[in-house]
């Protein structure tokens, strides 16, 4: 089992936590701790685990609670969550599926049942990111992924007022690319783009492909100053990147458009949210072609 596969353990006592660690190190997985939901939550927002192992009773918030509040944050809903419930209880069980758990294990568990269940519910996440979620080329988000989540996310800000920003980047003078250095270059870019994203972003932040050369970015939490930042230092690092022609063997640059907008309230729909970070990305792009005396592009052209 992959080793940087980490497991949050969340359960008010110490000895069942104990139990539960020394089963989960045993097969090499990180493990975290938490003692109530409160702490659990906390830690799953600020760096969300692989999956959450969850007692049902807690003081203060018990499973369900903490499990209504997983499936109900843009920022951690897909974690799988596996119940741990006591021996026989039939509404543990059915009061946690209604939840949108994952599996249940009853107390106290085989260790070995428990592990096979983990990895079953790790392995069944994986497949269906895959097909489901991923761009083929580049292994980050889909189109039709990032739809759900900019709606999932704008709605949670209207509820709670919570801000977030959306950045969209497009990658320069990418047909020129393609025809002067071949489209298999041109897919090694985009691949390298994606890698530089990945290095650069939060796990929190949700990353997509978005069609061609564009990427968009959701960056829960974060300004527009804090995101105008983001998106900077993302331009520097993929322009301090050398790329090698096959065909000529010289070197050349890559640089990419980009720009953010953030959340407001008087925001209507996810689509003017994302119309405003597009624009500002074009006002990036239309900057540089200024500079170097080209004329002003518009998406439509």
């Amino acid at each position: 089992m992959d080793n940087k596969t980490r497991i949050l353990i969340v359960d008010d006592e110490k000895e069942s936590r104990d139990i539960i660690r020394g089963v989960l190190k045993q097969a090499l997985y990180e493990v975290e701790e938490a003692t109530n939901g409160e702490e659990a939550l906390e830690l799953m927002r600020k760096d969300p685990p692989d999956l959450v192992v969850l007692d049902v009773r807690m003081p203060k918030m018990d499973g369900y609670q903490v499990c209504y509040e997983i499936r109900n944050d843009i920022t951690i809903m897909n974690i799988p969550v596996i119940m741990l419930t006591v021996m026989g209880s039939t509404v543990d069980k059915i009061t946690g599926l209604h939840l949108g758990i994952d599996d249940y294990v009853t107390k106290p568990f085989d260790p070995e049942e428990f592990l096979v269940r983990i990895e079953a519910i790790l392995k069944k996440k994986k497949f269906y990111e895959s097909i489901s979620m991923t761009d083929g080329l580049t292994g980050l988000y889909n189109i039709h992924f990032f739809k759900k989540q900019l709606d999932l996310m704008f709605k949670m800000a209207k509820r709670t007022g919570q801000e977030f920003s959306l950045a969209v980047l497009d990658v320069n003078d990418f047909k020129e690319i393609n025809d002067v250095h071949g489209h298999a270059v041109g897919d090694y870019v985009l691949k390298s783009v994606a890698d530089a994203l990945k290095e650069e972003l939060r796990k929190s932040d949700i990353i997509t492909r978005y069609g061609g050369d564009e990427f968009t970015i959701i960056l829960p939490k974060l300004n527009g100053e804090q995101a105008e930042h983001v998106i900077r230092k993302i331009q520097k690092k993929i322009k301090s990147r050398e790329f090698i022609s096959p065909k000529s063997e010289k070197k050349f640059k890559v640089t990419i458009s980009a720009g953010a907008a953030t959340w407001k309230q008087e925001l209507e729909s996810p689509a003017e949210l994302f119309e405003e970070a597009d624009e500002r990305m074009y006002e990036d792009k239309n900057s540089g072609k200024k500079d170097k005396g080209e004329h002003k592009k518009g998406r439509d052209e």
